[in-house]
């Protein structure tokens, strides 16, 4: 056996309590009740952090799309100050490179 009843118990409520209300209504009785109890609260907690993970990814990836727009942008901005290109063109580059980006 894996684990004896009691270390399977303890187990199981080192494990259900923090995540859970502990209202105590519904508890598992037999081994196999609390064997399911744990794995389904470890897949759970997988679960989650693999979700929070895939946000966490999707917000960096969009944050460093956004650094390198705006090290592009002042690049060109750069560029034309030193090219002393006149307002109006540098007007018009700027707005075609914002309206490219928004694309």
């Amino acid at each position: 056996m894996l684990f004896a009843p009691a270390s399977l118990t303890s187990s199981l409520s080192l494990i259900c309590r923090p995540p859970s209300a502990g209202y105590g209504d519904v508890v598992p009785v037999t081994m196999m009740e609390r064997w399911f109890d744990v794995v389904a609260m470890l897949l759970g907690g997988l679960i989650f952090g693999y979700i929070i993970g895939a946000i966490g990814n999707l917000v960096q990836q969009t944050s460093a799309k956004e650094n390198e727009y705006h090290m592009a942008m002042n690049e060109l901005d750069f560029f034309m100050n030193e090219m002393k290109l006149p307002l109006l063109m540098r007007t018009e580059i700027s707005n075609y490179f914002q309206r490219l980006h928004t694309r």
